[in-house]
């Protein structure tokens, strides 16, 4: 075949046209879909820490002793502050390749940590596995929803394996086990199936453009779209690092000074991104 561009056929070549059209979109997509995709992230954080606080506080669950809160807190602790620098690195334009696998094999480790601490296979805090898998998918990247979906299913044995050798009394039914499982695996491949019909969609839709009007027209995405939620996600990180703060305060007020010291200037910064810069400004 000619390498002559002359003598590429003009499916072939609307084709890969389409194809870097896509590529690009995509890449753009995965940018934003990260943010998105952090804010999710830190509003779910919040509300789980305060669903704790309400059973900690108030409904005095058996079983939350000072131990599992403060494990909890400190969990609740490096997962805000893993957002808040995702916030930093998105805003400083910082975004290479393995930031979605890093941030999302982060999310599984951590809510794995938080199992381990808390009720295991038992804990109604399961769900947030099948929350990690959608999240993944918010990048537009198959591979990384399958690889959300291979770190969820692995934190979740790594559960049944605690439960079965070091804590019985937490185990759960193997028919429960195995539907867990295989509802985490089927939450990935739909995921996937969804993402990969939207790319045939783009792609047939840009080769159908083409063909009425002579010239590709490929994704387009307007510079104020990368203005949207940064604001809301820095809100939402302060509060939830204010949350932590107030709790900090009433349960280990020693420990007040340190996370202001670490967390203040964190807010600082937040802040300071999150004003835009003049076009005429230096970088």
């Amino acid at each position: 075949m000619s390498d002559d561009p002359a003598q590429t056929p003009p499916a072939a070549g609307s084709r890969l046209q389409n194809d870097v059209a896509w590529n690009i979109a995509r890449r753009i997509q995965e940018y934003h879909g990260e943010a998105r995709a952090n804010l999710l992230r830190l509003l779910g954080i919040g509300a789980f820490f305060i669903i704790h606080i309400v059973n900690y506080r108030i409904l005095g669950v058996r079983g939350i002793d000072a131990g599992f809160h403060a494990a909890v807190t400190a969990l609740t602790v490096a997962w805000t502050l893993t957002s808040a620098g995702i916030v930093i690195a998105l805003r400083s334009r910082l975004f290479p390749p393995w930031l979605k696998y890093a941030s999302t094999g982060v999310d599984a480790l951590l809510l794995t940590l938080i199992l381990l601490v808390a009720d295991g296979p038992r804990s109604a805090l399961v769900v947030a596995y099948l929350l990690i898998v959608p999240l993944a998918g918010l990048r537009m990247s198959p591979k990384l929803v399958g690889f959300a979906t291979a770190a969820c299913a692995a934190g979740y044995v790594v559960l049944l394996g605690n439960a079965a050798w070091y804590r019985p009394v937490v185990q759960v039914a193997r028919y429960q086990q195995m539907t867990f499982f295989v509802a985490v695996v089927l939450c990935g491949l739909v995921i996937i199936a969804m993402l990969r019909a939207a790319r045939h969609v783009a792609l047939d839709y840009g080769d159908r453009v083409q063909s009425d009007d002579g010239a590709p027209a490929g994704p387009r995405v307007s510079p104020e779209q990368t203005e949207r939620s940064p604001l809301l996600t820095i809100l939402v990180c302060a509060v939830v690092l204010l949350v932590v703060g107030v709790e900090l305060a009433l349960s280990w007020p020693g420990l007040l000074v340190p996370f202001a010291v670490i967390g203040l200037p964190i807010v600082a910064t937040l802040v300071r991104i999150a004003v835009p810069k003049s076009p005429g400004a230096s970088r």
